[in-house]
This record gives structure tokens, C-alpha cells and sequence, in this order.
């Protein structure tokens, strides 16, 4: 009896030690979906060119909606204030979301299930 002891201790420990480690991963995992900057810069990283068609089409999207709206509605000083704004503001802040962009770089991996955590 007293032999089986430290076996079925030993046991435990795997055991104990291995559902620390699914229960820190599923941690990793849940941190990382709720951090939605990380995701939306590992999306773009990983594709660009789709979210460059992406960004295209919106400008498209948007270049016919706006003048739109802005005709329908009675020309107001608060509209034509809008409209001066958003003519200003998207030429300056077109090479800042591309510097942006260009400058971002993949986060690193989740690491390998079964080694030991770092600081653990």
C-alpha cells in the first residue's frame, strides 16, 4: 500500500499539471478573442490586399452615400461645416492609416500545448 502511494501522487501531479496547462491555455485563447485591436491588425496582416479591396470598396460605398445624404437634406450651416470637415480630414489622414498599416507586425503564437509555461 505504502508503495502505491507516491504512484498515485505522481499521478495526480500529471494530472493536476496538465489541467493547470489546458486551463492557462483556454485563458490565452479567451484573452486573445476579446482583444479586438490584436485581431483586427493579425487579420489585416494576414491578408492586406483584402482589406485594402475592403477599405476600397467602403470609400466607393461611401463617396456615392454622402453627397447623397447631403443633397437630399436641406443645406444647413452645421452640414456644410461637416462637409469642409470630411473634405479636409480624409486626404490628411490617408498616409497616416497607411504609415500605420505598413508598420505593423504580426504578434507572436500561442505556445506549443505540452511545453511548460514561461514564468509558470
Amino acid at each position: 500500500m505504502a508503495h502505491q502511494l507516491p504512484v498515485e501522487l505522481q499521478k495526480l501531479r500529471r494530472q493536476l499539471e496538465a489541467s493547470r496547462w489546458d486551463l492557462r491555455c483556454a485563458v490565452d485563447d479567451l484573452e486573445h478573442s476579446l482583444n479586438l485591436p490584436s485581431r483586427a491588425r493579425e487579420a489585416i496582416a494576414s491578408h492586406p490586399m483584402r482589406y485594402a479591396l475592403y477599405a476600397l470598396a467602403g470609400g466607393a460605398l461611401a463617396s456615392r452615400v454622402i453627397p447623397m445624404v447631403f443633397r437630399m437634406a436641406r443645406p444647413t450651416m452645421s452640414a456644410k461645416m461637416l462637409r469642409t470637415m470630411l473634405q479636409a480630414v480624409v486626404p490628411l489622414a490617408a498616409p497616416y492609416v497607411l504609415q500605420r498599416l505598413s508598420q505593423m507586425a504580426p504578434t507572436p503564437s500561442l505556445p506549443v500545448p505540452g511545453t511548460p509555461a514561461v514564468g509558470s
